[in-house]
């Protein structure tokens, strides 16, 4: 280096310069903003500094400790910040030199083991460097975790603190990172699961509810499909049968949004890819026995009106969905995807389907409820249970519901000044899936076939009401503009109607059915559409030799009185 600096070849950097001089101090080094990048570089000399038991010491402090009030700006933001981005550089050399000193991983801990609220930003710090530390040495941090003999409890103190949450995922995740492993378990003797689940006590508030709520799922999609001591706690039926217990306590709303959410989840991961027709409900994973054994309860969910306010909307008063029972709706488009034959059987004899369709007509603006609705149809008709398919039909009365509000929308629109029922979109989508599944199946073409008028709507409505969907907003794309010198390309966005084209470059005129002839007879003719091009090249040539004769025409116009034709008038 020394070959560099004195041929004028190297820049010494500020952090150099500090070093050079001696009497310097960790908050100088902080302040300086080419601090990362050297630490980043491994300066060793900065390193030599930084790894020393006492300036080690001063960085944790930094970000465990809270800054007095009447503090300075850098010592409540910049210094925390820069502590944290130090510890957690992945420095091989800052790594061991704290591991060196456990006290400084235990004041760590500390930090957590606080009560509820933690400083939210040297929560984010503390816990961020504990995870790089965790990731570096799984081994040796996961042993100083048990020997705390507390983690459990800060993870349940702080539910609240997404910090602390990835923490805890982290933790999961270093289940493949130990030489002997054991960390799940050593969670589930913790009693991590049920300490969460128990969280769901009515008398909590919603906010502990949502938060124990996300910790779950984060470790059902954490484990993903492999086996884990956590999930099979999770998935036992005592567990998930405290869960519904919690769900189903009458008037825990809260409750019940964030328990379902649960539920939602641990269904997913035990759905079938394939169609299972052989398991019966005895021999279901526990959370589908649990939800098949209780779909009545659910039923009943259904039609019960929350305790909700009336709500004055543009279309006028209305009573609202409630976010229960649009969880409940959530929770039977999961079972529905499941792929259990024995699980749609239940759903068919309960006849859930009836109060699903019930909900979608009865309120007729909430398009969240719609739409999980013909989610639901939609996986119903795209999927091989021909039986769950006749039964929409003819039990749920489905197409008949269908039509009968197609007659009611059809009067309501008639009214002056009426409007199409909200639910029309997503009606002509369910419609269109019940219709394309008739080829594919005989069951289903039978159930429409004994319903004379499915057959009406069908052939007038429903092919009206696709053939206007699929048409663009706005017209088709334009051909191409005469006057432009160029043939249309693709990147034109303009309009492509057969009653209007470009003339030229300025006016726009009228060509009525000479064009839409071109356009549907003849084609592009590149030939024909270049010769037009260069006439108007030469016909704008000879209006620039004759500026006289140009503006006794434009004069003449001008005393007649003639005006160019507006899009207003054209379009009249």
């Amino acid at each position: 280096m020394s070959f560099w600096r004195n041929f004028g070849f190297y820049t010494v950097s500020a952090i150099e310069n500090i070093l050079d001089r001696g009497d310097y101090t960790l908050d100088e080094l902080l302040d300086e903003e080419e601090i990362l990048q050297e630490v980043k570089a491994q300066n060793k000399r900065l390193l030599d500094y930084l790894t020393q038991p006492e300036q080690l010491a001063k960085l944790v402090e930094y970000i465990t400790k809270d800054p007095p009030e009447d503090g300075e700006s850098k010592r409540k933001f910049k210094f925390p910040f820069i502590a944290c981005e130090i510890l957690a550089s992945e420095v091989w050399v800052i790594v061991d030199a704290v591991f060196k000193s456990e006290a400084l991983v235990q004041q760590m801990f500390s930090f957590l083991e606080k009560e509820a609220p933690l400083n939210n930003l040297l929560a984010s710090f503390v816990s961020r460097v504990v995870a790089v530390l965790l990731e570096k040495k799984p081994q040796q941090m996961v042993d100083l975790l048990k020997s705390r003999g507390t983690i459990i409890d800060v993870f349940l103190k702080h539910l609240s603190n997404a910090s602390v949450m990835e923490l805890l995922l982290k933790v999961v995740a270093a289940e493949d990172l130990t030489d002997n492993g054991g960390i799940l378990q050593w969670l589930r003797e913790a009693h991590l699961i049920k300490s969460l689940v128990s969280k769901f006590d009515p008398k909590n508030d919603a906010e502990t509810h949502e938060n124990a709520a996300q910790a779950l799922v984060d470790i059902v999609r954490a484990s993903a499909a492999k086996p884990s001591p956590l999930m099979e706690e999770l998935e036992s039926e005592e567990v998930v049968q405290l869960l519904l217990q919690s769900v189903m306590t009458e008037g825990a709303h809260s409750t019940l949004l964030h328990g379902l959410t649960v539920i939602i989840e641990l269904i997913r991961r035990n759905s079938r890819p394939a169609f299972d027709t052989e398991t019966k409900v005895d021999a279901l994973p526990p959370v589908l026995r649990v939800s098949v054994q209780n779909l009545g309860k659910f039923k009943a969910i259904l039609h019960r009106t929350p305790p909700m306010e009336r709500t004055f909307t543009t279309m006028g008063e209305i009573q609202p969905v409630g976010f229960p029972r649009l969880k409940v709706l959530e929770f039977v488009a999961a079972l529905v995807q499941a792929g259990f034959e024995c699980v749609d059987s239940a759903l068919v004899q309960e006849d859930v389907f009836s109060s699903c369709f019930e909900l979608f007509f009865a309120f007729p603006w909430n398009n969240f409820l719609h739409a999980l609705v013909e989610r639901m149809v939609k996986a119903v008709f795209t999927g091989t249970n021909d039986n769950l398919k006749e039964a929409l039909i003819t039990k749920a009365k489905l197409v008949d519901r269908i039509l009968e509000a197609e007659q009611n929308n059809a009067i309501e629109a008639a009214k002056p000044r009426g409007v199409r029922r909200g639910f029309m979109g997503h009606l002509t989508l369910i419609a269109s899936t019940i219709q394309d599944e008739a080829p594919c199946s005989e069951q289903v073409a039978r159930a429409l076939e004994a319903i004379p008028a499915w057959k009406t709507y069908v052939e007038s409505t429903l092919r009206e009401a696709r053939s206007a969907e699929g048409r663009p907003l706005g017209g088709n794309k334009m051909s191409g503009s005469a006057g432009s010198g160029s043939p249309p390309t693709s990147d034109e966005d303009d309009y492509d109607d057969p009653e209007l084209a470009f003339d030229n470059d300025d006016d726009l005129v009228l060509k009525g059915d000479d064009t839409q002839n071109m356009d549907e007879d003849q084609g592009f003719d590149a030939e024909r559409e270049f010769k037009q091009i260069d006439q108007n090249s030469h016909d704008s040539d000879d209006e620039d030799q004759s500026p006289a004769s140009g503006t006794a025409d434009a004069k003449a116009s001008s005393s007649e009185g003639e005006k160019p034709p507006s899009l207003d008038a054209m379009s009249d």
